[in-house]
């Protein structure tokens, strides 16, 4: 093959590449958006309520939908407000949506209501919710690393 045959042929090479790519990215991020609206659809009635409750304007929640890409400060408020969400799910896929202990939470009615009249049942339940959201948190982190380390060996 001569010198401009080898260019042409890695030009369309490189072309089919980053269409792949490009293909994936899209797809991987319309895949988070599509998750983030079924939870709000699931829990809030609007999205201006689910943006309200984060403590974000209803521009900024358009952004994170439309984008596909959310924050470190927009998973956390997530977290912190959605407790059940199964954050590997929301941004991989992976396992179930809501969490089977926290499937009783219900973001749209009174989450009151389930502790009774005794506090002691409202702690153990936050205490319970903690450590679900710690192993969590070590599984998203292992996960992570798993990730980065597979994308290191590529």
């Amino acid at each position: 093959m001569t010198e401009s045959a080898n260019v042409i042929h890695i030009v369309y090479l490189s072309s089919i590449f980053f269409t792949f790519l490009k293909i994936y990215f899209e797809d991987k991020a319309m895949e988070f958006k599509d998750r983030l609206l079924e939870v709000i659809t699931d829990r809030f009635t609007n999205q201006k309520k689910f943006a309200d409750l984060l403590g974000m304007t209803r521009q900024s929640l358009h952004s994170v939908i439309k984008n596909g890409s959310p924050s470190v400060q927009f998973l956390s408020s997530l977290r912190e407000h959605v407790p059940d969400i199964n954050i590997n799910w929301l941004l991989f896929g992976d396992g179930p949506k809501y969490l089977s202990d926290f499937s009783e939470y219900n973001m749209v009615n009174d989450p009151a209501s389930e502790y009774g009249d005794k506090p002691d049942s409202m702690l153990l339940f936050l205490q319970r919710m903690v450590e679900r959201l710690q192993d969590q948190v070590d599984e998203l982190q292992s996960s992570l690393i798993e990730k980065s380390r597979q994308k290191q060996e590529k």
